[in-house]
């Protein structure tokens, strides 16, 4: 909601504390360097204990509560096979001892400290060149696995990849001074009684840990900061991507007691708000003030976090350290001053207009054009419902652009509006729409292309843009369907289509003599080609 300030500097910070307060409507996540696939649920393990392996020379300190592997030959029961027969019933075992190694930096977690090479060069000695997999008996079930890479050292010769039960794990993570590790969690079915990690796609890529658990929680995929991360701003939230089960995050959940940010060295909590995306599937913890500089810090999700189903998360930890607080080399200094003619709203978007209004648009539809003073605050304001009135009922605006013909006389308002997601029920499909405003109060209401994808949630037809110089080209981001990469059960398992996850164009020049709206529903009934020649989208 908008509370009843704003900068008093000029209309484009005004426009600046809009934008700043703007609803979280977009798309999915970034993993970081892998790909999130949700398998089908397979009953798992009615009791199952917790594996944790920390890998590393047979003379190095086994870390608290981990147990460890030091390259030895697979036996039936864990250990390393040769790549090329991994996954199959006549795997070879391979000897990794010689490829074990252990490092001594302070400033991570024991368990990153060590690792075994999986695809040792040549060059390295001592070590067996030969690249290897490793695997791990098991029932049949749906299992929670998460590995970790890298090397505390200043080596970065590495491209790690990771694959469990075949599926991305890690995807050529390339470390770098202040990022020498990357960890994350997949849940992956096991069919064939054994669990297989291979780094297929990798070069020298190094595996610190492993842990096995139980596929029936949702649990933590990568997180930001990533694990042993340095030079971490101080300023920066710490968010982490999440596995669900069966359903999203349920954000009463979202406690200091479930999410927890601590000073390594005094355990005292940081202060900080807790929030989620609009479809429960990430944490988002924003300290209340900056860190301390150059200081360690601890990200614990417990199991005091649970989705709307019930089921509680299992437990993880990450440490971190961040860097100089910087000093931005500026004059320029923001000031807030109260705004009491700009009501509470939901707002999504705002453009200003060539009459020099700012047009502020709402998760409900309507569209708020204030008048701007002369100091850049904003004064009495008018509500514009044209696009409810027009549909018969909510809609949800996301993009605001104005024509480049459009003058002060003239107006032409080019909006993305959505089918209205109340958070609960499901939302649409197909519900998308790009529609023209016109006229002095924008009262005329012409949809010109409809038909766009719609998830469940809030992932919608967003903003849109002119490209400079092309005056008939709009070109429109469009969210998808999901937010893992592939159908999930907290997007209600829907695929992707053609047009969701993408940039689309819209070439205003191929619609002369075409009847709008134009239907661009690909699937399920519709029959638009946006390959066809002459596509408008």
């Amino acid at each position: 909601m908008l509370p009843s300030t704003a900068f008093k500097r000029s209309p484009s910070l005004a426009l600046l504390l809009l934008t700043g307060l703007l609803a979280a409507c977009g798309g999915g996540s970034d993993n970081g360097g892998g790909t999130a696939v949700v398998p089908p649920v397979v009953t798992p393990p009615l009791t199952f204990t917790p594996v944790k392996i920390s890998f590393q020379p047979q003379s190095s300190a086994v870390p608290a509560g981990f147990t460890a592997d030091t390259g030895a030959a697979y036996n039936q029961k864990s250990g390393w096979v040769t790549e090329a027969t991994a996954g199959t019933a006549t795997a070879v075992p391979l000897d990794l001892t010689l490829n074990t190694r252990v490092r001594t930096t302070s400033a991570v977690r024991p368990q990153l400290n060590t690792f075994i090479h999986m695809q040792a060069p040549s060059a390295v000695s001592p070590g067996n060149p030969a690249p290897g997999a490793w695997e791990y008996a098991l029932p049949s079930g749906t299992y929670t696995v998460t590995v970790a890479v890298g090397d505390a050292a200043n080596n970065f010769d590495s491209r790690h990849s990771i694959n469990i039960e075949g599926k991305v794990a890690v995807s050529s993570f390339v470390p770098t001074a202040n990022r020498h590790f990357f960890t994350t969690t997949l849940r992956v079915p096991v069919t064939d009684g054994k669990l297989t990690i291979d780094a297929v796609g990798g070069m020298n890529t190094k595996l610190s840990y492993l842990i096995i658990e139980s596929g029936d929680r949702p649990s933590v995929r990568p997180a930001s900061p990533q694990d042993g991360e340095q030079m971490v701003n101080p300023a920066s939230p710490v968010t982490a991507d999440v596995n669900v089960v069966s359903s999203a995050i349920d954000s009463a959940s979202l406690t200091a007691a479930a999410v927890q940010l601590t000073e390594h060295a005094t355990g005292a909590q940081v202060s900080a708000q807790l929030n989620t995306s609009g479809g429960g599937d990430a944490v988002v913890l924003q300290p209340n003030a900056p860190l301390k500089p150059n200081t360690q810090y601890d990200f614990a999700i417990t199991d005091a976090l649970k989705d709307t189903s019930g089921l509680r998360f299992l437990p993880e930890s990450r440490s971190f350290v961040t860097g100089s607080a910087t000093a931005v080399g500026t004059a320029v200094k923001f000031e807030q001053v109260a705004l009491p003619s700009a009501p509470a709203n939901p707002y999504t978007a705002v453009e200003i207009g060539p009459d020099n209004k700012l047009y502020a648009a709402t998760l409900t539809g309507k569209i708020l054009r204030f008048n701007i003073l002369p100091g850049g605050t904003l004064g009495t304001f008018q509500t514009i419902n044209s696009v409810v009135s027009a549909n018969g009922g909510l809609r949800t605006i996301i993009g605001l652009k104005f024509d480049p013909s459009s003058t002060a006389d003239n107006l032409k308002l080019w909006i993305t509006n959505n089918y209205f997601w109340n958070g609960q029920s499901p939302a649409q499909d197909w519900s998308g729409k790009i529609t023209l405003l016109s006229g002095p109060d924008l009262g005329v209401v012409q949809d010109y292309v409809v038909g766009l994808p719609r998830s469940i949630r809030d992932h919608m037809t967003n903003g849109l843009a002119f490209k400079p110089g092309e005056p008939q080209g709009l070109y429109i981001t469009q969210g998808s369907m999901s937010s893992m990469g592939a159908a999930d059960p907290a997007w209600g398992n829907v695929p992707e289509h053609l047009l969701s996850g993408a940039v689309l164009k819209l070439d205003l020049s191929k619609l002369n003599g075409v009847t709008l709206p134009l239907n661009v529903k690909t699937e399920e009934g519709g029959l638009y080609n946006p390959y066809a020649a002459g596509a408008p989208l």
